[in-house]
């Protein structure tokens, strides 16, 4: 049975709704400790409370820098009930990031998530706008919090706060990865994620959670997928078993001790999990689904995950800027035998609209590659403090502009090919790097690669591919050349193959061709016109 939740004002009203219905059913574990809805409810109401006390008003940004807790949810329901904004940050970024970030969202309150983060702190209070600073705040670790005592042992409460906020208010900001530049503040309402998950709810079990599922949250919450991922499970009714980062280890006890109907991880973490020594004695029969994003799933690793964990699986694809998942590859799409749909990331979720364009932003033929645009329930409002970035990103008639090329086929099936900003142009011709990557990685020695565009007087650009051998190999740039020229043509092909001891990525894993873009500029680089 649907249980209407069409209610909500504030994405906090799910606690109330969950606790009056399930009171004693478990909403949060977290490290051996147990939150049931009942508890969440009231807790959440005393962190909100505090909050007003702390002097914050509607609209005053919280931050919290920490690795993944209960603590993290648990601040983001009580500054949700209390009107005010929340800013969960990725606690990978180095200090100077950090306090950048500060200085740009001027937070009136900044959580640091343990003395792991000491430095974190320093930074923070030496900007311009000094927030102050509460120490672990994730659970008193190391004795009883300030944070704790919001709720703890002895806690009174007169009244529940007056709701200050409606659907239209902020409800989070989500600062982006950073792959292009300064990270920047993602405006998404309360709406966008509540309009979301009423367009899904009895629609498709894709992208939707059941009161009983159990979501293993091992992404880290800094960031759109592991945050929206929880909310999405909570937003059911359902439990979250929150893992403070992935570690193999601690994920198969948790699938052990806690059997998650629902996991989201990135490939890669995929591959660790298989090539883990547990993963063959472990029985994850309670799976239901895995979902995975960031990057298709390679059809050998693919083979092994259906044989050995017997789930289905999903691929996800979306970014901050739309509050999560837009597209989806359903689990009757991943076929281990292969198919020209397994290169697809999926169709549109209801309450999405697609659209793939040129340059001036006209929609081009079925089958032809353009820009991908997206104008859903769930888009961003807009960038924090950046009005001309937010009217470069969306249009006047509400398309969020994505900066992916793809193609769409008849069925409104979405083949991503790559970044605009890492489309090369050479000679006149396109050439999409996620291509040439495709054709490089399939060379036994190539361990990584990255695939850039490189000045040229001759031709405006040239394809440059990074490479990281794997352990032991000894491949040279002509033997490179040669692979890739098997499956793609020769403009195509790389004219440049420089071979790295590790590529660099930024603090979300991914990694930073801005960086490669930039120690080319500094370097020389051989002739363009050679094997034309």
């Amino acid at each position: 049975m649907i249980e209407d939740k069409s209610h909500f004002r504030l994405i906090s009203d799910m606690t109330a709704f969950h606790a009056a219905r399930r009171p004693d059913a478990k909403a949060l574990h977290f490290e051996g400790r147990d939150t049931t809805w009942a508890q969440l409810d009231a807790e959440t109401a005393l962190i909100a409370d505090a909050l007003l006390a702390e002097g914050l008003r509607k609209g005053d940004r919280v931050a919290y820098l920490g690795r993944n807790s209960d603590a993290l949810l648990k601040l983001f329901l009580g500054a949700s009930r209390a009107g005010l904004i929340f800013t969960p940050l990725n606690w990978r970024l180095a200090p100077a990031e950090i306090a950048a970030i500060a200085a740009d969202c001027a937070p009136r309150l900044m959580c640091i998530g343990g003395q792991d983060f000491a430095a974190h702190a320093d930074a923070v209070a030496a900007s311009a706008e000094t927030p102050p600073i509460l120490l672990d705040a994730e659970s008193g670790r190391e004795g009883a919090s300030r944070f704790e005592s919001w709720f703890g042992a002895g806690s009174a409460r007169a009244s529940a706060p007056a709701l200050q906020a409606d659907r239209d208010d902020v409800a989070f900001l989500m600062y982006t990865s950073g792959t292009t530049g300064a990270p920047k503040g993602v405006v998404i309402p309360h709406a966008a994620f509540l309009a979301g998950r009423e367009a899904r709810e009895g629609t498709t079990r894709l992208d939707v959670f059941q009161p009983d599922d159990v979501a293993l949250v091992s992404p880290p919450m800094g960031h759109i997928g592991g945050f929206v991922f929880a909310l999405k499970a909570l937003y059911a009714g359902g439990c979250c078993v929150i893992l403070r980062e992935l570690k193999p280890d601690q994920l198969l006890d948790v699938i052990e001790s806690h059997a998650p109907t629902n996991i989201s991880v990135v490939p890669t973490a995929l591959l660790t999990l298989l090539n883990h020594p547990r993963a063959a004695e472990v029985d994850f029969s309670c799976v239901r689904q895995i979902t995975y994003g960031a990057a298709p799933i390679a059809l050998d690793l693919l083979r092994r995950c259906m044989e050995e964990f017997d789930c289905g699986f999903s691929q996800s694809y979306g970014m901050t800027e739309s509050c999560s998942s837009t597209v989806i590859l359903p689990p009757e799409d991943h076929d281990p035998g292969g198919s020209p749909r397994m290169n697809s990331t999926g169709r549109a979720l209801p309450g999405v609209e697609l659209r793939i364009v040129d340059a001036d932003l006209n929609p081009v033929p079925t089958g032809e590659s353009g820009e991908v645009l997206v104008r859903s329930v769930t888009n961003m409002r807009g960038y924090w403090n950046r009005p001309e970035d937010t009217a470069r990103a969306l249009t006047a008639d509400g398309w969020l502009r994505t900066g992916d090329v793809a193609r769409m086929d008849e069925d409104g099936y979405v083949y991503i090919q790559d970044r605009i900003k890492d489309m090369i142009v050479t000679g006149g011709e396109n050439v999409y790097s996620s291509e040439v990557e495709n054709a490089i990685a399939s060379h036994p020695d190539v361990g990584e690669v990255a695939v850039i565009g490189v000045p040229d007087a001759k031709w405006g650009e040239m394809v440059k591919a990074c490479v990281v051998r794997r352990e032991g190999a000894a491949t040279n740039e002509a033997d490179i050349v040669a692979w890739a020229r098997r499956s793609i043509a020769a403009y195509k092909s790389p004219k440049i193959v420089e071979f790295m001891d590790a590529l660099p990525r930024n603090a979300v894993g991914k990694i930073a061709k801005n960086q490669l873009r930039e120690a080319t500029a500094t370097r020389p680089h051989g002739p363009s016109d050679e094997l034309r």
